[in-house]
């Protein structure tokens, strides 16, 4: 291993690195160049801390250093809300013009989604799902690719029209009106519903969506659930894909000045100052790799890079994975 490899994985993911040229790249990488001006018209207001209950947050500190599941969702709920759970708050996020979802880089096709569709293979009447669709961006460039159903959720209605709308052109067309499914739901109880059924599903992608819940959280109920589900009935089949993608601490959006930090800790839980929405911003790539082994078996992960992505309009770094369940 070489010297610079050795810096790398003792830094983790800790803090501004003092040059990104040791980061991987890939043919598939997002290029996204962003001006000054550009970066200033997604800048937003951050809300006025004083008007944050420290009682409230006292309890969700306390609460988050427990290591139980029920206890980790309780400090979500005083948070108001379970993350992708809180309709309302997502509502007003897909409603909101000032909000950096009106940011000309998101409406480009995620690097991950190219990669897992060019390495991975899906059979003729596979069924592919996209949790969180946003604007449905990288829900369209599956639906063109994969062979089968596709199927994308959202927990906001606002969101899901915001779909329909950018590809209303699309799913017209009679090849692709069939099998291609907008469902506004909480993705854990449809997932919940799907596996109770004994329904499987081929490919599970999920773009910077996973941070909104708290590590147990992650650890001990989704992703498990997410195995079961991507298991087939049959032992003939082989078991589905999970790929996702998860903001890490070195992001600039991370900074204490957009995070209220909640404890400390290896996944820096905090709220965000801009939309009240309870994240995860996990140090390192081992952190992340914590929470998803004891049920997927990797296949592939790297570290991405991306400017202009959110609202500081400055790099975000994103820990890319996917995987397959552990039989």
């Amino acid at each position: 291993m070489d010297r610079a490899k050795q810096k790398d994985d003792r830094q983790g993911l800790e803090g501004p690195p003092k040059s990104n040229s040791y980061l991987p790249r890939h043919p598939h990488d997002d290029e996204v160049v962003s001006s000054r001006d550009g970066a200033r018209q997604i800048l937003v207001p951050k809300y006025d801390e004083g008007n944050i209950d420290v009682q409230r947050l006292d309890e969700v500190r306390r609460l988050l250093k427990e290591e139980d599941v029920e206890s980790h969702r309780e400090a979500l709920r005083l948070l108001g809300g379970d993350g992708l759970l809180s309709f309302q708050r997502w509502e007003g996020v897909h409603n909101s013009e000032s909000h950096n979802l009106s940011n000309p880089f998101r409406h480009q096709v995620n690097g991950l989604i190219k990669r897992l569709l060019s390495n991975n293979t899906l059979p003729e009447g596979a069924t592919y799902c996209e949790m969180g669709t946003g604007m449905g961006v990288d829900l369209t460039y599956a639906a063109d690719r994969v062979p089968g159903d596709v199927i994308g959720i959202d927990s906001s209605q606002s969101a899901i029209e915001r779909v329909k709308a950018r590809c209303s052109w699309e799913l017209e067309e009679d090849a692709k009106k069939d099998r291609v499914k907008l469902v506004v739901a909480n993705y854990i109880d449809w997932l919940k519903e799907r596996d109770e059924q004994g329904e499987s599903l081929d490919m599970i992608y999920m773009y910077s969506a996973l941070h909104y819940y708290s590590p147990l959280v992650l650890r001990d109920e989704i992703f498990p659930l997410m195995a079961r589900v991507l298991t087939p009935q049959s032992p003939l089949k082989e078991p589905g894909i999970l790929a996702f993608s998860m903001k890490t601490a070195r992001s600039a959006s991370a900074r204490a000045d957009y995070q209220l930090r909640l404890t400390g800790g290896k996944y820096n839980p905090s709220v965000d100052l801009n939309d009240r929405m309870f994240r995860i911003y996990p140090k390192n790539q081992r952190a992340i790799l914590d929470l998803v082994e004891p049920s997927f078996e990797q296949v592939h992960s790297h570290l991405a890079r991306r400017r202009g992505y959110d609202v500081t309009g400055k790099t975000e770094y994103f820990f890319e994975y996917y995987g397959r369940p552990r039989v």
